[in-house]
């Protein structure tokens, strides 16, 4: 088996509780990451880890808990990159395991499957390339991958794409990686049906912000002045360029014609 890292906050007991109870239940051998607690950052270290203002977000800068996240997940990729393993899955506390996620973590089925620096194991995209199968599920490339950094196996590739990318930040650790197109040539593939799960919930709290002090966007669109609002559509095409441009360099162009919904 291949290792598995689990973020989680040092002081997030009953989380890591609740997860080592879980996982030991599906029979998935981990280790946790004593995640980076954005709530421990001054407002000066805060806004020296933000390269500008997010557009997405209505210009707002990084929030504390934000900066925690990408910090940690850039380590635990800077670790990775240098480490011996070939891949290293890593999971968010918070999140449900399907037992058969086990066959995925085996190196010799991961090197059955298309050559890829990120297998996400978490929701899919809503489109995608069909690429191969495994069983009773599809193996994919996602034309836009969805937001979330709850389940991804590494290979050291994409962890080395990822942690140079995090290391100057200024959107979200899900936008940096995946959704927004923002490193370059980072080899993406997914699972469907889908073998880890966030569990319903109508509040802002996450692994790295347990409190929910994340604003909704909601919020922020009421305070957001009209040009901010331009700066965020005109953020948004560019996003969508930048996916177009990803995906093509990757698959090539006639690929387009065989996206799925």
């Amino acid at each position: 088996m291949i290792p598995v890292i689990v973020i989680s906050l040092v002081r997030s007991k009953d989380r890591r509780a609740t997860m080592a109870a879980h996982l030991a239940s599906v029979g998935i051998r981990f280790q946790f990451f004593d995640a980076i607690d954005g709530v421990a950052l001054t407002a000066e270290q805060v806004r020296a880890a933000c390269r500008w203002a997010n557009p997405r977000r209505y210009g707002q800068y990084l929030l504390s808990a934000e900066v925690g996240c990408i910090a940690s997940f850039r380590v635990v990729c800077e670790r990775i990159a240098r480490g011996e393993d070939e891949f290293v899955c890593v999971l968010e506390d918070d999140i449900t395991v399907d037992r058969r996620a086990a066959a995925f973590l085996d190196p010799a089925t991961l090197r059955e499957l298309p050559r890829f620096d990120v297998l996400r194991i978490q929701q899919g995209s809503k489109q995608w390339l069909p690429l191969d199968a495994f069983g009773p599920f599809a193996i994919r490339a996602p034309y836009r991958p969805s937001y979330g950094m709850q389940a991804q196996i590494f290979a050291r590739s994409g962890a080395a794409k990822l942690a140079s990318a995090l290391a100057t930040p200024w959107m979200p650790c899900d936008m940096m990686a995946f959704s927004d197109g923002l490193v370059k040539k980072l080899r993406i593939l997914e699972i469907d049906p889908p073998l880890a799960f966030h569990p319903p919930t109508d509040t802002a709290q996450t692994t790295i912000d347990p409190d929910g002090i994340r604003p909704r966007d909601a919020e922020r669109r009421e305070a957001a002045s009209l040009r901010q609002h331009w700066r965020r559509v005109a953020y948004e095409y560019a996003a969508r360029s930048r996916v177009f441009r990803n995906f093509i360099s990757q698959w090539g162009l006639l690929a387009l014609l065989r996206l799925r919904r």
